[in-house]
């Protein structure tokens, strides 16, 4: 998203406080102005060393901040846990409706991978990574899809809280979900996504049956289609592919730590990059080991205070003995060991629903004047 984008967000947002009456909590008030003053404090660091760059990525999180305090906001002022996991629904399954186009257009067009490329460089201008797969597939790895991984854990907490209760069409939306995330060919998401549907088979209460379900049919699985599956393992986990990632990623991490102990303490700020090893040149601040990358962009200091924010989040969940939060927050922050996912604007449905989870308000009555 823009930053005028962003501009239209606040506008919205303000009209719609003086509309509802809404007032911020003064807690949470100090929180973001807190954040908000260690974030400048480390962008005028980052602008000092990298210049303009460190505006860019403050753009990025300044960006997910907004974004999710709105989300936060309008669901404990304005909007129903009904309706944030209706619009985190049909979220997961718009994209399991593009990437079925997808699939479509390169059936037809008879292109197969290059087609499915081209559908979504042609829909939104951009390529996702693809290779090709067992069963006269083809691998799409979005971003988004990460939205679809976490559709279990929504689904947890939904039944949960009683907003939904055996629906069926929950249940098409959990097959969308794991064809995404599959389709992804992503060791993370697939890791994700199935660790949420064992949670929601067990706060279900139907683990057993899950697995006493599952079992005849992965028998049949593996006797029809064993090959292709030894296949989809080995391209998964054994290819040369799979090796170039991986040492691009082990790569990244020595350049980072080294970069790191250049200045250990407070970091070179917002925007830090290492001039000798750069993954983008669009946004050189950005790596896959995204988590790592924060250790030299705010030094000790600044990772303590997020270590300490971190350590908050879980003593809230295990208070609540929220286990759905507690894994939620666990692997969502394990993804940015991986792929640079926290400053993707299309995560902040995941943003929200922490804070949702986090939230011990309940949706006051608002009369509209």
């Amino acid at each position: 998203i823009k930053v005028p984008a962003s501009f239209a967000l606040i506008v919205v947002f303000m009209f719609t406080m003086y509309q509802y009456k809404i007032r911020i909590p003064t807690d949470i008030m100090l929180l973001i102005s807190f954040i908000l003053s260690i974030l400048f404090m480390y962008t005028v660091l980052g602008t000092i060393n990298f210049g303009y760059i460190a505006l860019t990525e403050m753009k990025f999180i300044l960006t997910i901040l907004l974004l999710t305090v709105i989300v936060y906001i309008f669901h404990t002022k304005v909007f129903s846990k009904q309706l944030f996991f209706q619009i985190y629904s049909y979220t997961t399954f718009f994209i399991f409706l593009i990437k079925i186009a997808a699939y479509f257009y390169a059936y037809i067009n008879g292109g197969g991978e290059k087609s499915g490329i081209a559908f979504y460089h042609l829909l939104f201008n951009f390529y996702p990574v693809s290779m090709d797969l067992p069963f006269g597939m083809f691998r799409l790895y979005l971003l988004t899809d990460i939205i679809a991984a976490f559709y279990p854990f929504v689904l947890s907490w939904a039944a949960k809280e009683k907003i939904v209760s055996n629906s069926f069409t929950a249940k098409i939306i959990m097959i969308a979900s794991i064809f995404i995330v599959l389709t992804s060919f992503s060791r993370y998401l697939i890791a994700v996504s199935f660790i949420g549907i064992f949670l929601y088979a067990y706060t279900r209460k139907s683990l057993l049956k899950l697995i006493i379900g599952l079992l005849p049919f992965l028998f049949i699985l593996l006797y029809q289609f064993h090959d292709a599956i030894i296949t989809f393992i080995e391209l998964r986990l054994f290819s040369h592919a799979n090796e170039v990632s991986d040492n691009i990623r082990a790569e990244q991490s020595h350049a980072l730590i080294n970069f790191f102990f250049q200045s250990p303490y407070f970091g070179f700020g917002i925007g830090a990059y290492d001039i000798d090893y750069i993954r983008s040149a669009v946004h050189p601040f950005s790596y896959e080991k995204q988590i790592l990358s924060f250790f030299p962009k705010v030094g000790l200091i600044g990772m303590l205070m997020l270590f300490f924010g971190f350590l908050y989040v879980i003593y809230r969940f295990l208070q609540k003995k929220n286990i759905i939060g507690l894994l939620s927050t666990l692997l969502f922050l394990l993804a940015g060991w991986f792929n640079p996912y926290l400053y993707a604007s299309n995560v902040i449905l995941i943003y929200a629903f922490i804070f949702i989870m986090l939230s011990n308000e309940q949706k006051p009555s608002i009369k509209k004047e």
